[in-house]
């Protein structure tokens, strides 16, 4: 059954597991719909009805693109970045988490856009569902990419979501992925193990590793 952020009777609800949005699949929740189909939209804040304050960090207007990867191409890319410190964070639209804490990302290419830092976004939003191929989830990942003006480079697994999760022995997303200029993997930041919300990874701790990597 689906663990996860999902959508019921045309109403778009969010299961958040310790600040993450757990693997499709996952047998343990008793929840069994299908993703949201609803236009997806910036986190705002609800006091003042204005992007939430981590969205002012977005980059000004301009090109975004998003290209469907397996899992196997995504190594390449960052194999082909050897020499630089690569970030990237794996998110999905159905993910709340995730999207809250996009607009860091976007922070911080817009910091090192012209240095040593090359980061990376994935969509896996693809579930595996009969009849939604990666395709369908297209549309609504570039409409959120754009209103986050994404310039980094985006891409959009074409691998279903749950099999690339047990690939990699994660549980949940958001996470973060940290490649040093070595193009070794130095940490992946997640919430699998963390027993409380406040345990949760910060974007603060992926920028200090990102510093301490460039300083070496």
């Amino acid at each position: 059954m689906a663990k996860g952020c999902l959508l019921f009777a045309g109403l778009f609800c969010f299961c958040v597991v310790f600040a993450g949005c757990g693997k499709p699949g996952d047998e343990n929740n008793d929840v069994t719909v299908n993703p949201p189909t609803d236009p997806v939209d910036v986190p705002v804040d609800e006091k003042t009805d204005e992007p939430a304050a981590e969205d002012k960090a977005a980059a000004p207007a301009g090109d975004v693109e998003l290209t469907a990867v397996s899992w196997e191409q995504m190594q390449a890319i960052i194999a082909e970045n050897k020499g630089k410190v690569v970030v990237l964070d794996a998110w999905s639209t159905s993910c709340g988490p995730c999207m809250k804490e996009f607009p860091n990302l976007v922070a911080l290419h817009n910091k090192y856009a012209d240095g040593d830092v090359v980061c990376l976004s994935m969509s896996v939003d693809y579930d595996g569902i009969p009849g939604k191929p990666p395709e369908y989830y297209r549309e609504r990942v570039l409409k959120f990419l754009t209103k986050m003006n994404s310039t980094l480079q985006n891409y959009q697994l074409n691998q279903e979501a749950t099999e690339w999760f047990d690939s990699v022995e994660l549980g949940a997303i958001p996470a973060v992925f940290v490649y040093g200029r070595d193009g070794e993997l130095k940490k992946r930041f997640d919430n699998d193990s963390i027993t409380k919300s406040d345990e949760a990874f910060t974007y603060e701790q992926v920028n200090q590793l990102v510093e301490e990597l460039l300083a070496k």
